[in-house]
């Protein structure tokens, strides 16, 4: 069994998941992709010791840096400078494991750790916009440093910075004692997890396992709602602690079944079969065909003016049909126009009940991509 330290806030809550989910890997998505080129534009800066300006427009795992990202980790390395003694050791995106420990399956990927003589700092870069994460009592920061044996240290640093939140810059400053009840969690949850029935225990941590689709406790809860609960919901008969245990849940049952959704979708997009659902392309507003310059001649030679064309920008075609008709513009003309001008974009794919009037995307499965090309006969 394998023990990650950015994954701690997941199995030291819920022994259970981590024989559940072995050999199953987070699903990467856009914003860690995007993350991981911010953290490569860190290292690079860090060992080089370059501006992360200069970098701007160039391509780094399929992103282009921006602005942005550079100002994210120019704030980084400024706290650094400002922060940390010219005559630190600093080390960089550092492996550690917890083999020093007897606990070998522990294993961290730290992205800045700075040993001074009688302190350690150890700092997680945090890319993302979404949900600011505390540094205090943060159980990340906590196994890295239980990793890097920080409590030799009078003085453990354990920091969060995420530039692109409110409070960017969250600093706990500890001594030894919160690191050694730490490590105490972490012997305590490898071995519940090593248990042939090892507890699964839902909550926020849910947000981010690989395998909440398929957790029989989240299914095991879900079906309890529904059916203990929908009634009581429905006809308002809940009293104000029954309505706050739900709503205290709502979002760990809103992640389960988003993942549900999203493992049904794998499911269909490989040519498999989910009963009673099938895959349609979603659809997109109508766009114009064309740049604006040519979308407004063709609409100011039916008859608009330009002035009813434009607020900050040119309108769209929903708004352009709620305008009076031209004096020389009939109802149908104006269809036809703007049937001509605007299409509809395929933006991607969606499931949905088989009874949706959609027609069903055709899929492929594994075999038929060996077909296609003569491997399989």
């Amino acid at each position: 069994m394998i023990f990650r330290a950015s994954s701690s806030a997941r199995w030291l809550n819920c022994p259970g998941s981590v024989a559940l989910s072995e050999g199953v890997e987070n699903e990467s998505s856009e914003w860690a992709a995007e993350g991981t080129a911010a953290h490569t534009l860190l290292e690079i800066c860090q060992r080089f010791d370059v501006n992360p300006h200069d970098h701007v427009g160039d391509q780094l795992g399929g992103f282009t840096v921006t602005v942005e990202m550079a100002d994210a980790v120019k704030m980084f390395l400024d706290w650094t400078k400002e922060n940390v003694s010219a005559g630190a050791d600093v080390y960089y995106e550092r492996k550690l494991s917890g083999v020093g420990f007897d606990i070998p399956e522990l294993s961290g990927h730290v992205d800045y750790e700075a040993v001074e003589s009688d302190q350690v700092t150890i700092l997680d870069f945090k890319y993302g916009a979404g949900v600011p994460v505390a540094a205090e009592g943060n159980t990340q920061l906590l196994s890295y440093a239980v990793l890097a044996h920080a409590t030799r240290f009078k003085k453990i640093r354990l920091g969060i910075i995420q530039p692109r939140t409110d409070n960017p810059i969250r600093i706990w400053e500890i001594e030894s004692a919160p690191v050694v009840e730490h490590l105490a969690n972490i012997v305590r949850a490898i071995k519940e997890s090593q248990l042939p029935n090892a507890e699964l225990s839902p909550g926020d941590h849910c947000r981010w396992c690989p395998v909440q689709a398929r957790c029989p406790k989240l299914h095991e809860q879900a079906m309890i709602a529904a059916q203990n609960e929908f009634e009581l919901v429905k006809n308002s008969l809940l009293d104000e602690q029954d309505l706050a245990f739900w709503l205290d849940r709502k979002k760990q049952f809103e992640s389960f079944l988003d993942a549900v959704s999203n493992a049904a979708k794998k499911v269909l997009e490989q040519g498999g079969e989910v009963p009673g659902y099938k895959l349609v392309e979603t659809i997109a507003n109508r766009r114009y065909i064309g740049d604006d310059p040519t979308i407004e001649g063709e609409l100011r030679k039916a008859g608009y003016k330009k002035k009813d064309l434009y607020e900050v920008s040119m309108i769209g075609p929903a708004k352009v049909e709620k305008l009076p008709l031209p004096a020389a513009t009939s109802k149908k003309q104006r269809d036809e126009l703007m049937v001509a001008l605007t299409h509809r974009p395929v933006t991607g794919s969606t499931i949905v009940p088989e009874s949706d009037k959609r027609p069903a995307i055709s899929t492929a499965s594994p075999a038929d991509d060996f077909l296609s090309l003569g491997k399989v006969t």
